[in-house]
């Protein structure tokens, strides 16, 4: 351990660990265009949590190059750093923000995220001689399930942007908007009318497919109404069922089509809707559009077959 030769005031020493965690914004180099490990004495110790005890500047130079093939950008927000500094000791408490291979973060979204850290620094003769990190390494936020906290506030959230997609999904088939309502299927969503017979297609691919059979749909009415009855979901999985009504009034004073639906969601990670089921009662829709002609075969009271 090199011997203390020069006297630094707090703030020198602060202007150290400054220089130091803003060379990481930089890529690693310092205001003066020399490297980050410029800045460490020749026996100094760096902590990273889940990489360890790195001793000396080959292997902190590892560390750093380790880290660095996962974390693309980097930027720290010097405005709310909170300081303590005692004798040789500095601690500086912060956030950050930047870009992981696996995801961007920004501290405090989510609050449980990645992004807040604690440097704790031994600063001598303008050098660190010690350096350990406290932080989340998981910047991404991938490591949920295995914390049943963050696994079923997961959920929850997925939960409630399905079940908002539902409700968005009824309120543009009321509003017409065939164009804003496509914007909600996955490019290669899956749509079924299992009791179609052969008034409707059984299932159609993608999101063209899907586009060609609704886009008319709303010129058929002078008014349309989907009012949600019952709304059920599958946490688990994401899906989520619907029970809802069609109450819409035919243009040209042709009357009303009346029918009610169960349809089923299925999502994508990203929240589109992958595939959907619309059950509703074919006999209504075939007669309601001169689709087909029903007759149906009268029996005496209590006769049975």
């Amino acid at each position: 351990m090199a011997l203390t030769r020069q006297t630094m005031t707090d703030e020198q020493r602060k202007s150290v660990a400054l220089e130091y965690l803003k060379a990481f914004d930089r890529g690693g180099v310092t205001s003066d265009g020399g490297g980050i490990l410029d800045l460490l004495a020749d026996d100094a110790q760096v902590y990273f949590p889940k990489w360890g005890l790195a001793t000396g500047k080959d292997e902190i130079a590892r560390m750093f190059a380790d880290v660095g093939d996962l974390v693309r950008v980097i930027r720290h927000d010097y405005a709310t750093f909170n300081w303590v500094i005692s004798g040789d000791m500095v601690v500086c408490e912060g956030t950050s923000r930047g870009e992981h291979r696996d995801g961007p973060w920004r501290a405090g979204d989510p609050e449980w995220g990645a992004g807040r850290f604690c440097d704790v620094f031994e600063i001598r003769d303008w050098l660190i001689h010690r350096c350990f990190i406290y932080l989340d390494p998981d910047y991404a936020g991938r490591d949920r399930e295995r914390y049943p906290w963050l696994a079923d506030r997961a959920a929850a959230s997925v939960e409630e942007r399905n079940v908002a997609t539902v409700r968005t999904f009824l309120r543009l088939l009321e509003e017409g908007d065939i164009e804003a309502w496509m914007e909600l299927w996955a490019e290669d969503a899956d749509h079924h009318y299992p009791y179609g017979t052969e008034m409707f297609p059984r299932h159609l691919h993608g999101k063209e497919a899907i586009y060609d059979n609704w886009k008319a749909v709303p010129d058929r009415f002078a008014k349309r109404g989907f009012p949600l009855r019952d709304i059920w979901t599958d946490r688990r999985t994401g899906t989520v069922i619907a029970r809802f009504d069609g109450d819409n009034v035919l243009k040209g004073g042709d009357g009303t089509y009346d029918n009610a639906y169960i349809c089923v969601f299925s999502f994508d990670e990203a929240g589109r809707i992958r595939e959907y089921w619309e059950y509703f009662d074919p006999i209504v829709a075939g007669t309601t559009f001169g689709l087909a002609e029903i007759r149906y075969l009268q029996k005496e009271p209590h006769e049975h077959a």
